[in-house]
């Protein structure tokens, strides 16, 4: 069914099964290129490139190293394949699964250096390691380096420090005797699982995969093993080989970063102590020599991506003031929804719904369910959030959960926990639960039920709930299943000085009254309809006149207050406004 044009309803199997076909419907089709540059609708193709380069088709199901990839216009596909559903135009919709559906970034090529020289006579018959090494000239060669000399024990790894016109110097290593004419060049070779670069002006990044056919495909450089760092030296390869090459390639799609000086000592702590060049994200592993698989969790201190400390993930490695590569590769991701991780370069990610975490670059260790959820994150990580849209706004605070429809922080706050439906939260390591709850820009507030919003930082812990549990004077609760009541009250304290003339007392009135000053006063206990049975004041008499109680209304009673002295009125019956209802209680001596 190769270069079929306009069918329907058809089954086909092959290496070109229906490719490069056009108009086709219900197709199901297996096989190397299957669907290939096809315009389908309503197909089914397994394959290499099934569906690659699909235009126009929907409602497809397939599978293969490029299906669907730079689908155009296509809708309602579910892909699976390094490039499924990848190019993003108009193919909305779609559900993929594969590298190019959360891989995002720039792939770095980074190439070997050739330089090519031969042994000249003063160095002929001489064994190695030599210090000096004789040669036609050294034109073009680094300085200092490695070199692969050519003696009868074949290729020979010889480090030098210097140079003049035709010699090297300080050289060490190497076995064999040297002969005139023979080679002395920089090709990159490979030995077993040890690859050697001798020459190298570009980073080297652990992670990099070897691009050259006679290669094993999949190999990839694991760790440095010596020379200068991240640059020329040994390297430890995946998979064993054999082959010399003049211009080898090595290819990576990462973030890169690099100090020149970093210490970590048999802790779990990096300190970087130089200013990067880059930024040293989470999830970025540690590339220097003798390291291997350590790995940036989390920042503790310093500036963003710069000097500070970093918690690591192992604590065995011991290295002071080294020059060290963060290396950050979109891996262990998983993207389930259109256009989910979209540009991703981060690292351990999970995203399930429409364009959640769409625009993450470098964060890593994000979890997002529902559509659209840490849509806007760029370089947070550590955050999980759930529910459509939750988290939205988020783009590079840290460590936040957030629950529920809408809900979400102001962007850049860390530590903040949102739960509930339009829960808000825009100070650090503020928490907001309940519907519509807010921290309403009050550092480190604690808002809790519906709607509820701390007033200002005097009050930062809010609390909205029924009603009838706030009392005056108390607050209901229950406590392992038991009923309480919890003193409650609008003040603690207040303090007046004697005019002569009336203070009245309400509901919001401090429990504690202080009167000062040189006269009497006379003082109105609150309405009692508006308190509950329990609450009470104590007045304190610090002025030198007296001070007569009154019920409210101006309802005269016996209790008066003199001077130093003190009393304790509690509103114990349901009287009415009448000193019936108060139990009064005095002291003196006050000081």
């Amino acid at each position: 069914m190769n270069n079929i044009l306009t069918t329907s309803n058809n089954c086909s199997f092959g290496y070109e099964s229906a490719n490069i076909g056009s108009t086709l419907s219900n197709i199901s089709s297996f096989g190397f290129q299957s669907l290939r540059d096809t315009l389908i609708s309503g197909g089914c193709s397994f394959g290499y490139q099934s569906a690659y380069q699909n235009q126009t088709g929907n409602h497809i199901s397939v599978f293969g190293y490029q299906s669907a990839g730079q689908n155009i216009t296509g809708d309602g596909i579910t892909s699976f394949g390094y490039l499924s559903c990848n190019s993003g135009i108009t193919n909305n919709y779609n559900t993929g699964f594969g590298d190019e559906v959360l891989n995002g970034g720039s792939t770095t090529t980074i190439t070997s250096q050739y330089k090519f020289t031969n042994i000249a006579s003063g160095s002929n018959g001489q064994t190695l390691p030599q210090s000096v090494i004789n040669v036609n000239n050294t034109a073009g060669f680094p300085t200092s380096g490695f070199i692969l000399v050519t003696t009868s024990a074949g290729r020979e790894l010889v480090t030098y420090t210097g140079t003049t016109a035709t010699s090297f110097t300080g050289c060490a290593g190497g076995t064999g005797t040297m002969s005139t004419n023979g080679a002395v060049d920089t090709r990159a070779f490979a030995n077993g699982t040890i690859l050697t670069l001798p020459y190298m002006t570009s980073q080297v990044v652990i992670g990099m995969y070897v691009a050259h056919s006679n290669f094993a495909a999949g190999t990839i450089i694991t760790e440095q093993l010596s020379g200068t760092p991240n640059l020329s030296g040994t390297y430890r390869i995946n998979n064993s080989q054999s082959y010399i090459s003049t211009d080898l390639n090595l290819k990576i799609n990462a973030v890169t970063a690099k100090t020149t000086s970093a210490t970590c000592v048999l802790t779990n702590v990096l300190t970087i102590n130089n200013a990067p060049t880059g930024s040293f994200v989470p999830g970025m592993y540690i590339n220097t020599v003798g390291v291997s698989g350590l790995y940036i969790v989390k920042q503790l201190t310093g500036s963003s991506g710069g000097v500070g400390t970093y918690r690591l993930s192992d604590s065995t490695y011991n290295f002071t003031g080294v020059e060290i590569q963060g290396v950050l590769i979109a891996e262990k991701n998983t993207g389930v929804g259109y256009n989910t991780l979209k540009i991703n370069q981060g690292t351990d990610n999970s995203a399930d719904g429409n364009l959640s975490l769409s625009l993450n670059t470098t964060g890593s260790y994000n979890s997002a369910k529902g559509s659209e959820s840490l849509k806007s994150n760029t370089t947070g990580s550590h955050n999980t959030a759930s529910g459509f849209k939750a988290g939205f706004n988020n783009t590079t605070g840290n460590e936040n959960v957030i629950y529920g429809s809408l809900a979400d922080t102001n962007g850049t706050v860390s530590g903040a926990v949102a739960i509930g439906s339009e829960s808000y939260v825009d100070v650090e390591n503020g928490m907001a639960m309940g519907k519509g709850s807010t921290t309403n820009s009050v550092a480190n507030s604690l808002a809790l039920g519906l709607n509820s919003s701390p007033n200002d930082t005097s009050h930062a812990l809010a609390i909205s709930m029924n009603s009838s549990s706030v009392l005056p004077g108390s607050l209901g609760c229950t406590i392992n299943s038991g009923s309480y009541q919890l003193p409650l009250y609008s003040s603690l304290f207040n303090s007046t000085a004697t005019s002569g003339g009336t203070t009245n007392l309400s509901v919001s009135s401090g429990q504690t009254q202080f009167f000062t000053g040189t006269s009497s006063q006379t003082v109105i206990l609150p309405d009692v309809g508006t308190l509950s049975l329990g609450f009470n004041f104590k007045i304190v008499n610090r002025s030198t006149g007296t001070l007569t109680i009154q019920a409210f209304g101006g309802v005269a009673t016996t209790i008066s207050i003199s001077t130093l002295t003190w009393g304790y009125l509690t509103y114990y019956s349901s009287s009415g406004n009448s000193q019936a209802s108060w139990s009064y209680e005095s002291g003196g001596s006050v000081v």
